[in-house]
């Protein structure tokens, strides 16, 4: 009766019998590459930034820290640019419409100018 033997098995006592013979030296063991799995950021992208704490105050807007989103009434936007500054468009001044807020990166939706200056922000050059 013929036994069958996986190729690999036949590989090892052919490795087995050239070493023992002197005829090669033993294989050594290789080590996968290590692989960088840190996430890629794009250069164009401004950092996130984090939001300041500001000092408790007398506010009685619904949002004084600024909102995710525009809730009724907050629909004061607060930007922050690239380069981290801090501008604030009313809905009627030019280049509202393009102000691009990121809430991930700082900006925020805000009731009123006090509550955007008191957060930082101040009026977007004209």
């Amino acid at each position: 009766m013929q036994r069958n033997y996986p190729l690999s098995v036949l590989s090892i006592l052919f490795l087995l019998a050239l070493v023992l013979v002197g005829c090669a030296e033993p294989p050594s063991p290789t080590l996968a590459p290590e692989v960088d799995h840190s996430p890629l950021v794009s250069p164009i992208e401004p950092s996130p930034i984090e939001t300041p704490t500001v000092a408790p105050t007398l506010s009685t807007s619904r949002c004084p820290t600024g909102c995710f989103d525009p809730s009724e009434g907050c629909l004061i936007k607060g930007v922050v640019t690239g380069m981290g500054d801090k501008y604030y468009y009313l809905p009627e001044m030019e280049g509202y419409q393009d102000a691009l807020l990121l809430v991930k990166y700082g900006g925020r939706w805000f009731c009123s100018e006090e509550d955007a200056i008191q957060n930082g922000f101040e009026k977007a050059p004209q």
